[in-house]
């Protein structure tokens, strides 16, 4: 759309996923895009090991910080939505505050350190 970074990336975070026009409809166009990688996934994991469905989808990273982004992802999967929370098991964390509420960032982080060494 011809904006500055920081001009785009502050009305992606506040706008997130919603309108049909504009910057919302370019954030939508990579979503879809990712959602039929997801998709094409899911399918090989059925076919190889016969499974049933899904019954949650674990969102982690920034993306599922935006604004709208988890029932617009909900929408093309049967299954509940949450947006993971990688401080909830980790002691001491009631004190971090602000932390907390971009905390689905560091989800792949924290499991990486959490994981045990064998």
């Amino acid at each position: 759309m011809g904006l500055p970074y920081e001009e785009a990336e502050k009305l992606k975070r506040e706008k997130g996923v919603g309108a049909e026009e504009g910057p919302q409809a370019i954030i939508k166009n990579e979503i879809d895009r990712f959602i039929v990688e997801i998709q094409r996934s899911i399918d090989y994991y059925r076919a190889q090991f016969r499974e049933g469905v899904f019954k949650k989808v674990i969102l982690m990273g920034g993306g599922a910080l935006l604004p709208g982004f988890s029932d617009y992802f909900g929408s093309y999967f049967d299954a509940e939505m949450e947006i993971d929370d990688p401080l909830a098991e980790i002691i001491g964390t009631e004190s971090v505050g602000a932390i907390r509420a971009i905390a689905p960032r560091f989800s792949s982080g924290i499991g990486l350190a959490l994981r045990s060494h064998n």
